[in-house]
This record gives structure tokens, C-alpha cells and sequence, in this order.
């Protein structure tokens, strides 16, 4: 979202405090996505203990979803989300390959990909969930949880343009990796680069 774009939607009160505006839902389905577009470009690579896994966004009855991989640091909550086109053990080497350090220990379910080839130069702990066995891998189930539940509530029934997918991740990320730019709006202008728009 540009300056001018905040700016709109505040105005300051006597005081000089910035105070957000009431804003119609219309108004918001429109600048999610202005928003979402200006915050950071996530750049994390992760290290030591990582869970890693893949879920499904989109609707499967009409044949529209895209397959996202996931990584969590669960001691650090640092997070990294992206699409990929295949559960197959080359796609998980090259998600691994890119976003998790060499020698961290890899915590996956027990999907076939997950192998020594494809974690190869990483340790590696695994679960079954087909056995009801989750524990090793809850802060990456927890992530996609809340992440699904958010966008159920914003978009009813998961039926959003799945072309928007890699900007929804991306504020699912900042959200993770940058909490405080979410705090409110003062915040997130100041951690911008806009602190001349805040007292």
C-alpha cells in the first residue's frame, strides 16, 4: 500500500493522534491486497530444529488448488511459505535446498518424498499421521490451522483468486516473522520507512 494510500484511511484527531476510519468491507476486500503487496519480501533461511510440510489451498471440488510447502522454526516461530507444484522428492530438495540451513535437524510426516535422497546433508525425524502420531510436527499443523481458519473467515468458504495466493503467504509470513508490524497502524508506518506520517 503506498503513503498516499494509508494516509486515506486516516485522519488525525485534535490531539494529532492518528486514529484509523471506519471502513466499509468493500473498501477492504480492496486494499487487503494493496497491503499485502507492500509489506516485506520474506528472505528467512532456517536453522537448527525445522518442521516442514505441504497443504492444499483452494477448493478441491471444483478442481482449483495449489499445493503450498511450509517450514517453522519452532523455537524461533520464524516461518517460510511457498507454492509449489509437486510433493515429489525433487520439489521437497529443492524447498529444503533453498530455505533450511545445511546440518539442521528436518521434522516431517511420513509422506515417501521426505527421503534420504531428497534430505540428504540434513538430520531427519518423522512421523506417521496415518497412525494419529503428530506431535513432532504441530507447530507447522498449528501454522496451517490458523492460517485457514483466518481466510475462512475473510473469505467464507476458501474460494478466493488463487492467483493472490503468494501475496496471502506473504502476509501469513510477515505475520510470523514480523509481528510487530501488525500491532497497529503507528507501527507498521514507522517499521515502513513512513515515520514522518506518525507523531
Amino acid at each position: 500500500m503506498s503513503k498516499s494510500a494509508l494516509v486515506d484511511s486516516l485522519i488525525r484527531n485534535e490531539s494529532g493522534t492518528v486514529v484509523l476510519v471506519a471502513i466499509v468491507f468493500s473498501s477492504l476486500t480492496f486494499g487487503k491486497p494493496r497491503f499485502r503487496a507492500s509489506l516485506p519480501e520474506p528472505d528467512e533461511v532456517l536453522e537448527d530444529i525445522v518442521e516442514i510440510d505441504g497443504s492444499f489451498f483452494g477448493k478441491k471440488k471444483y478442481k482449483k488448488q495449489k499445493l503450498v510447502a511450509g517450514a517453522i522454526n519452532p523455537g524461533s516461530h520464524q516461518l517460510v511459505l511457498r507454492v509449489v507444484y509437486s510433493r515429489d522428492s525433487e520439489a521437497v530438495e529443492d524447498f529444503v535446498k533453498a530455505y533450511i540451513k545445511k546440518g539442521s535437524l528436518i521434522r516431517t510426516d511420513g509422506l515417501k518424498s521426505y527421503n534420504n535422497e531428497s534430505l540428504e546433508g540434513y538430520d531427519h525425524e518423522s512421523c506417521n499421521h496415518e497412525e494419529g502420531i503428530f506431535g513432532i510436527t504441530n507447530h507447522i499443523e498449528n501454522a496451517w490451522s490458523v492460517i485457514k481458519r483466518s481466510l475462512r473467515h475473510i473469505y467464507r468458504d476458501l474460494t478466493f483468486d488463487l492467483n493472490k495466493l503468494n501475496l496471502i503467504l506473504r502476509e501469513w509470513e510477515n505475520r510470523y516473522n514480523y509481528p510487530e508490524l501488525f500491532y497497529n497502524v503507528d507501527s507498521y508506518l514507522k517499521l515502513r520507512g513512513c515515520s514522518k506520517l506518525v507523531r
